[in-house]
């Protein structure tokens, strides 16, 4: 217990306390009259719901803590496969809020897979490359098999449309990708294969986004 709590990143613990307590803050602000004037329900159900989650975050982040990063690789592929399908899936039986078909709708309770998908597909990318860079001799496939599911992700979230979740999957990919500590030759090849990927990034939101400018999501940014 003392060896796991004394390699814990207290600024960075802090910083996510006093962005949960803002958060908060703004949420009970914005909601406090709308809860009751626009949804009939308690001025803090927004506020307390929120909470909720918070609570709920900060239980699991601590049960984390004891499942060493040894231990990640015998999940990396399976929670991937299973974002994949739930991005998938969500197209037959997800719950369409705001323009998007981006929701499960489980009880009480509405999750978004593409916010855990981020996520995922950090932990996914660092346990891959981690892997292969034990290897005496990385080839092109080696180090460009992810990017197929980059790609995936990115389409499946574009085409909900989520293109705030999506450009962030593209971003985690690039910066990712940029970061390897591979030779330079690897590396001019990751810069020609970003390239392709921005050049098809911008082709998916042209092709699904013709009312771009009449959007909900433009309308949400006005």
């Amino acid at each position: 217990m003392k060896k796991i709590f004394g390699s814990l990143n207290y600024g960075l613990l802090i910083l996510v306390f006093l962005y949960s307590i803002f958060g908060l803050l703004m949420i009970f602000s914005a909601s406090s009259v709308s809860s009751v004037l626009r949804y009939n329900v308690p001025y803090n159900y927004f506020f307390l719901r929120q909470l909720l989650f918070v609570v709920l975050g900060i239980a699991i982040s601590f049960i984390w803590l004891f499942i060493p990063t040894k231990k990640y690789r015998l999940f990396g592929k399976l929670t991937m496969y299973g974002i994949l399908f739930l991005l998938a899936f969500i197209f037959v039986a997800g719950k369409v809020a705001g323009g998007a078909q981006s929701w499960y709708e489980v009880g009480i309770f509405n999750f978004q897979p593409s916010e855990f998908a981020k996520l995922v597909l950090i932990i996914y990318l660092a346990i891959y490359y981690n892997r292969i860079s034990t290897k005496k001799k990385i080839t092109f496939m080696n180090m460009f098999y992810p990017l197929i599911i980059c790609v995936a992700l990115f389409v499946l979230i574009a085409a909900q449309p989520d293109f705030g979740g999506a450009f962030i999957i593209f971003l985690i990919s690039g910066l990712i990708f940029v970061s390897l500590p591979f030779g330079r030759k690897h590396k001019r090849n990751i810069y020609k294969l970003g390239a392709l990927f921005v050049v098809l990034a911008v082709l998916i939101l042209l092709i699904s986004g013709k009312n771009l400018l009449h959007s909900y999501q433009i309308t949400r940014i006005l």
